[in-house]
């Protein structure tokens, strides 16, 4: 946990009751804060926060999903309309946790973990955002969810190799980045799939089938 947060603060709370509540959540949510990090390292004074501030803010990217029942965030297939939709208020309920913390630090986080899953198309939610509205932090923390999500074993698929995952996700990196996305390659091509068996593109019936399984391009 980061040593700044108060053992009594509300946002600790949270994250260890996640953290009891669905391990692999927690889990998820430590691998995406690795990424972030060294992401946020790698471009520099580009970002408007420290290294740190980015890995908090990633670490507490999925603390939402601590309200989104068990059977869902563990369903072993493609989730209904009314799933989703259960899913889809994850990123506020998350902004909302962060603001009641104490800590004025941990609060000014709230922002980028109510945008990590909007898209520069404006595809995204929860506020269908466009590139110029979603914060570069925000930015980081979503790529590094969505590369994180496709190299974990999940309930409905084994974990994609790091190179098919990089693939999946380069248009929206670049997007995202412009030339920068260079850095974000690197540093994906620097972690490994978390399991050691993984699948590539060509196991699965197309690519863009990837689009329409429940958590793996749209993130953790």
């Amino acid at each position: 946990m980061p040593k700044h947060v108060c053992g009594h603060d509300t946002v600790y709370i949270a994250l260890s009751a996640l953290k009891s509540a669905h391990k692999a959540t927690f889990s998820h949510s430590i691998r995406v804060a690795k990424v972030a990090v060294r992401i946020a390292v790698k471009m520099g004074s580009g970002l408007e926060v420290t290294p740190n501030d980015v890995k908090d803010a990633a670490l507490f990217h999925d603390i939402g999903k601590l309200f989104v029942p068990l059977h869902i965030l563990e369903k072993n297939g493609a989730l209904t309309v009314r799933e989703k939709e259960n899913v889809w208020p994850h990123p506020i309920w998350g902004e909302q946790i962060l603001l009641t913390s104490a800590d004025h630090r941990v609060r000014s986080l709230a922002r980028y973990v109510r945008e990590h899953h909007e898209s520069a198309d404006g595809s995204g939610y929860p506020a269908k955002l466009t590139l110029d509205e979603i914060n570069p932090v925000s930015r980081v923390i979503n790529i590094a969810d969505r590369f994180a999500a496709l190299t974990e074993n999940r309930p409905y698929r084994e974990a994609l190799a790091p190179e098919f995952a990089i693939e999946i996700l380069k248009a929206d990196i670049k997007g995202f980045f412009g030339c920068e996305a260079g850095k974000v390659v690197d540093v994906l091509a620097t972690f490994g799939a978390v399991s050691g068996k993984t699948r590539g593109i060509s196991s699965l019936a197309s690519p863009a089938a990837l689009y329409f399984q429940p958590g793996l391009a749209m993130g953790g």
